[in-house]
């Protein structure tokens, strides 16, 4: 989870400098939205409104609602990977810091988990002859 809110810190920090690209949003035949953009003339779409998307433990939610068929929208995307791309560049601060509001409780209950394991297979291995 560490690892991962690095990742979207760092995307969403790199995301305001990236290049953009023209998009609009559009719908597939079940009614979910999302944009389509070209870069160098080939095509791709994204779903992604900022970094990160969601809150930790919530998977990733469908384009609100106020972004409509149709809708012309301004498309960033990483110069080096341009199937990666979002909406609103930069960082929304509530989910990174729940992401790492999370993982700084689970890494000192997973070390404290590990040493009590650890304890005990120490004991279960003297107990046995």
């Amino acid at each position: 989870m560490a690892f991962r809110g690095v990742e979207e810190l760092t995307l969403g920090l790199e995301s305001r400098a990236w290049p953009t690209a023209d998009g609009r949003i559009l719908v597939d035949d079940r009614g979910r939205r999302f944009y389509g953009y070209l870069v160098a003339d080939k095509a791709y779409a994204g779903e992604r409104t900022r970094f990160p998307e969601a809150l930790p433990g919530r998977p990733p939610g469908k384009l609100p609602v106020r972004y409509t068929q149709g809708q012309r929208v301004i498309v960033r995307y990483a110069p080096d990977a341009p199937h990666v791309a979002v909406l609103q560049p930069g960082v929304w601060v509530p989910g990174i810091a729940a992401g790492f509001g999370i993982a700084a409780i689970m890494l000192p209950a997973g070390a404290i988990g590990l040493l009590r394991w650890r304890r005990r297979k120490t004991a279960d291995d003297a107990d046995q002859p």
